[in-house]
């Protein structure tokens, strides 16, 4: 566990045998705003798109870089962002409800409680990794990616981790 400066929660960092890789759905309190001491009110899926270490040198602690996850579709109004709709592909997925990822909305995040937290929190064994989306899935991010590369829409994608300390 980290000790908590002002502002900031405690940290409980999962273990270097739990990240996720890149392509996996985890579940996590997403901030409401950038500010990592702080996270969201609430449990929703997350896209992983990138890990880092959080120590120099490296040691068992991790950032991750993650997209929003809603259920607010927006269907027709977000064509640039990834969208899971199919009920086969949800339920392969584990995802409980169709799920718009939003590729504006990226930050790194500690791989720690408290923002990210297994589902079912009774479940003391289980880690907040969800699934890693399948091959098909994969190439649909990457088609998708290239679309956004092609008008400049990567800032989100392209913002660096957080120092290591």
């Amino acid at each position: 566990m980290s000790s908590p400066g002002k502002n900031e929660v405690e940290l409980e960092w999962w273990g270097p045998g739990t990240v996720p890789p890149p392509a996996s759905l985890v579940w996590c309190n997403f901030p409401d705003t950038p500010d990592l001491g702080k996270p969201g009110p609430k449990p929703r899926p997350g896209l992983v798109f990138k890990v880092a270490f959080a120590e120099d040198p490296p040691g068992d602690r991790f950032y991750i870089l993650i997209a929003y996850g809603t259920s607010k579709l927006k269907i027709g109004k977000r064509p640039d962002d990834f969208t899971i709709a199919n009920s086969a592909t949800l339920d392969l997925l584990r995802l409980p409800q169709a799920t718009r990822f939003d590729l504006d909305n990226m930050i790194w995040l500690p791989w720690a409680r408290p923002f990210f937290c297994p589902r079912k929190m009774s479940d003391q064994f289980t880690t907040p990794m969800v699934s890693v989306l399948p091959g098909e899935l994969q190439r649909m991010l990457g088609w998708t990616m290239a679309r956004r590369e092609s008008r400049g829409m990567t800032d989100a994608y392209r913002a660096a981790p957080p120092e290591p300390s």
